[in-house]
């Protein structure tokens, strides 16, 4: 269950930038995106972004058992059996596909869940396959008192011919959604403007309104009914007001109990008007100063599939070779609803890149800030992701069809060395080390405050790295004094940089 501790500590190297050409809208220009085994990656972000990441988006291989994708769905990847080989052992070879799966999962959503801050959330799209041993996984790692939904996306807008005799044409995927921490977490519900016209009213502040009367009208409404619920009211004048009815004269019943009145009165959410017949109380609801609603569970307006691969044939041509990727418009609603103008957002599965189409998207159209760091393992990151991310950036098409460019830019970054075992110097300093600032190496810049801040000693020279010390913990562990910490961090960082 501690697999990432096994995995070495990888510096992130630099290979190029892109950013776009002047004229454009202004965006974020400090995006990432890696090359590499995804799990290295992650390895290599908490250093610097543990805490911090606000959303994460990852689309998985849905472990069908296909093969001949080009993101390999069987889980067959050199790279993945390598790893299973060395990490796991040789069992590892014995596992079903579907533990071989849930083995490649477990360690990177162990450190999806360190970059998350506390009031961030993850969303994970899977299909019925993997869905309930995605959901188990979770529960563990997260808390499965941290679920929020399993929102379900339509994938299709027809029926596939594709299935033979099958009774039922699969028109779904699920995207499984987790909060770091339910009680920080606050997702945002979907704009509704038109809201707005349910409340007819306008107070004499501008504010609009709707009222509803006091007095209970319908079934059960009259005094026997609850008791309770008779008492006075004063009205502005200063008479009583009693719940009868104002033609017939029987003694009715108020809507609500004394108490939850007086609540009412002092939050200035009752007024009086005068009828025919006397004073009327009303309850006032004020209109939100956002109108929105809850977000459904189940997204039928998010684009599907077909528009997803033309929309990625009009950026890169018909021979990508990417039969699956994700619609703008789904992670568009998600970073929606878990994102705020300055967030980092992560995708450790960027496929083709739709991630970080939708960031600079998003912000082009709210002037966010918003910035991601998009992670893939197979060879195309450049070919596709990449360049999906420039071709968004700078525009495509031509013609009536052109579409303008969303500016912005962004880092491309490969392996480096692996921290610790370049020199014999390094290897004297792992065991008081527990992560380098990525950054801060790749840019030479050895920013000493910031990577000192994460050399800790561990317990074990084989273990990952340990959390790092919270403010107001007190002592460095095992009491370690300060200066021989940044003995032993200099000396690592020197032989890092050589």
């Amino acid at each position: 269950m501690n697999h990432h501790h096994d995995v070495p500590f990888r510096v992130l190297k630099k290979v190029s930038t892109f950013t776009a050409p002047g004229g454009l809208h202004a965006n974020t220009t400090d995006n990432r995106i890696i090359h590499g085994d995804n799990l290295e990656a992650l390895k290599s972000l908490p250093p610097e972004f543990e805490g911090q990441v606000k959303c994460i988006y990852i689309d998985p291989p849905y472990n069908k058992g296909n093969e001949g994708w080009v993101y390999n769905d069987a889980v067959n990847d050199p790279k993945m059996k390598r790893w299973l080989g060395q990490v796991v052992g040789k069992e590892g070879e014995d596992l079903s596909r579907h533990d071989k799966w849930l083995c490649m999962m477990y360690p990177r959503l162990k450190l999806l869940h360190r970059l998350l801050s506390d009031d961030g959330a993850i969303f994970i799209s899977i299909d019925d396959n993997e869905v309930h041993n995605l959901r188990a996984v979770l529960n563990e790692i997260f808390g499965p008192g941290n679920f929020v939904v399993n929102m379900i996306w339509q994938k299709m807008d027809s029926p596939s011919s594709n299935f033979g005799e099958r009774a039922f044409s699969n028109y779904h995927d699920h995207t499984l959604v987790f909060a770091k921490k339910l009680s920080a977490c606050r997702l945002k519900q979907l704009p509704k403007p038109e809201i707005l016209k349910d409340y007819p009213e306008v107070a004499e502040d501008g504010r609009r309104c709707r009222t509803r009367q006091l007095r209970k009208n319908g079934k059960e409404a009259r005094r026997e009914d609850r008791e309770t619920m008779w008492y006075p009211m004063e009205a502005p004048d200063g008479s009583e007001i009693w719940p009868r009815h104002p033609e017939e004269g029987w003694d009715g019943r108020w809507a609500i109990g004394k108490k939850a009145y007086e609540k009412l009165k002092n939050a200035d959410k009752v007024v009086w008007k005068m009828r025919d017949h006397g004073w009327v109380p009303y309850q006032v609801e004020w209109a939100p100063n956002e109108p929105a609603i809850p977000n459904p569970s189940i997204l039928t307006d998010a684009g599907q599939n077909r528009q997803a691969k033309a929309l990625l044939n009009d950026m890169l041509g018909t021979d990508h070779g990417f039969d699956t990727p994700k619609p703008v418009g789904l992670i568009e609603r998600i970073l929606r609803i878990a994102s705020d103008p300055d967030s980092i957002v992560v995708d450790s599965f960027a496929g083709s890149g739709t991630t970080g189409h939708a960031v600079l998207k998003l912000n082009a159209e709210d002037r966010g800030r918003r910035r991601f760091i998009l992670i893939e393992t197979e060879d195309y990151a450049e070919s596709i992701t990449a360049k999906r991310v420039r071709t968004a950036i700078t525009g495509y098409g031509s013609g009536e069809g052109i579409v303008d460019g969303l500016g912005g830019g962004f880092d491309y970054y490969s392996f480096g060395v692996e921290v610790g075992r370049q020199s014999p110097q390094a290897k004297r300093a792992r065991p008081f080390t527990t992560a380098v600032c990525s950054h801060a190496l790749v840019n030479q810049g050895l920013n000493r405050d910031a990577t000192l801040n994460w050399l800790r000693p561990v317990h074990r020279p084989s273990q990952g790295f340990c959390d790092r010390q919270r403010p107001g913990a007190g002592a460095p562990h095992h009491g370690m004094p300060r200066k021989l910490q940044r003995k032993a961090a200099a000396s690592m960082l020197r032989s890092v940089a050589s």
